[in-house]
C-alpha cells in the first residue's frame, strides 16, 4: 500500500529535505561554485553593463551584453533559479556567453527574493523588468525580447506570461 505525501506533517528537516535542492543534492554547493566560477571567468570575456535598475526595490537590477559584432540583435531577458530564495544574477553571468558569441543580446535579471518578498512580488518584478527591458530595445540597437528562467527563473517566467502583461 502507498502512503500519501503529507507535506503538512513533515518536520523541519523532512520539509527541507523534500523542498530545498541544497539538502537534497549532497554536492549542491560544487555545482553553485562552479556557476559562480564560471560566470567571473564569463565576465572577463564579455562586455557588460553592470547592475541597471528596472525598479526601486533592493535587487531590481540586472546586466546588459551586447555582442560586439552583430547589428540589431536580438535580446534575451534571463531570469536566474536559487528556489526564489537565493543566488543572484551574478552567479549566472557564464549563461550569457554563447548567446552573446551567437549574435545575441542578454539582459540578465536580478529580482529581491523571499522570505523579504513574496512570490507574488516577484513576478510583479519580473513583469517590471520585462516591460523596463521593451522600453529600452530602441536605446539599445536590440530587436525583438525572448523570456527564458532556470528552475525557479522558468517558473517566474511562465508565471509572468499568465498574468497577461503581453501587449
Amino acid at each position: 500500500m502507498k502512503t500519501k505525501f503529507d507535506r503538512n506533517n513533515l518536520s523541519k528537516d523532512d520539509f527541507e529535505y523534500n523542498y530545498n535542492p541544497r539538502v537534497a543534492v549532497p554536492n549542491a554547493q560544487e555545482y553553485i561554485d562552479d556557476f559562480i566560477e564560471r560566470s567571473k571567468t564569463a565576465r572577463t570575456l564579455m562586455e557588460g553593463v553592470y547592475d541597471i535598475r528596472y525598479g526601486s526595490k533592493p535587487k531590481q537590477t540586472l546586466d546588459l551584453h551586447l555582442p560586439k559584432d552583430s547589428s540589431n540583435p536580438p535580446l534575451l531577458i534571463y531570469i536566474h533559479g536559487g528556489y526564489w530564495r537565493a543566488i543572484d544574477k551574478n552567479d549566472h553571468s557564464f549563461i550569457a556567453l554563447p548567446f552573446i558569441k551567437n549574435g545575441i543580446a542578454v539582459a540578465n535579471v536580478n529580482y529581491d527574493l523571499c522570505p523579504s518578498v513574496t512570490l507574488t512580488e516577484i513576478v510583479d518584478e519580473i513583469i517590471e523588468a520585462f516591460h523596463f527591458v521593451r522600453n529600452q530595445v530602441e536605446e539599445w540597437k536590440t530587436n525583438g525580447v525572448y523570456l527564458i528562467g532556470h528552475s525557479a527563473g522558468a517558473h517566474l517566467a511562465g508565471k509572468s506570461l499568465e498574468e497577461n502583461f503581453l501587449p
